[in-house]
């Protein structure tokens, strides 16, 4: 499984994990309005959710070296290709994987899931840098977008990329969710992406009503 998704190119990748979450969604679904009725059925239910729970886990231990490849190949582009993977599309993908594990997880399996998510999040990052020093401006990423990714594990270790991003993803923000992006961003201890977020949250303060002005202030000492 690990050859064969490194040979994807991103979008296959996080196209396998839709995939993988769809079908272990439709799974238990399935299970759960219509249970199997026979000893045999229900142990023939039980040998597919086990063999789909295998698959599953072998996703998720070949992913970092499969995403490690895609950021390697991002590293590589020497200009910026035509409909490739957004961020949105990469946290989306990062978000899904918490729906591929069991109800029950193992300490290793939970371990493979933080080492995808963080190969996600690298993946993330290797895009939005390498817009930049390609035309001078970041990829995509809304002020959503950018608090989705300070959710992620691993996002921490990219605090002075993901810096470089607020002046882009939250210009047209409002005050509330570049506050929200303050925040998490303090919580993470990633000090350059705060400063900036709250350097945006603090233009065009002047031009607020006082008790707004000093409410805005108030949180941002928080």
């Amino acid at each position: 499984a690990g050859e064969e998704l490194s040979k994807l190119p991103l979008s296959g990748v996080l196209r396998a994990i839709q995939v993988m979450a769809a079908a272990k969604a439709s799974a238990e679904k399935k299970a759960a309005k219509d249970p199997p009725a026979s000893k045999q059925a229900k142990k023939d239910e039980g040998m597919r959710l086990e063999s789909g729970e295998v698959e599953r886990m072998k996703l998720l231990r070949a992913l970092p070296d499969a995403l490690s490849a895609a950021v390697k190949a991002i590293a590589e582009e020497t200009e910026v290709p035509i409909g490739h993977v957004t961020v949105k599309e990469i946290v989306e993908a990062a978000e899904r994987l918490p729906a591929l594990v069991c109800e029950n997880p193992t300490p290793d399996i939970l371990e493979h899931r933080k080492e995808a998510v963080k190969s996600l999040v690298e993946c993330a990052v290797a895009r939005l840098e390498k817009n930049k020093s390609l035309t001078g401006t970041p990829a995509a990423c809304s002020a959503e977008e950018l608090l989705r990714l300070l959710r992620l594990h691993g996002a921490a270790a990219h605090d002075p990329a993901l810096s470089q991003l607020c002046g882009y993803a939250l210009e047209k923000a409002d005050r509330s969710t570049i506050l929200q992006v303050v925040h998490r961003a303090c919580t993470l201890g990633c000090e350059s992406v705060a400063q900036a977020a709250a350097a945006v949250a603090l233009k065009g303060l002047d031009k607020d009503a006082p008790d707004d002005m000093a409410a805005a202030v108030a949180l941002l000492a928080r």
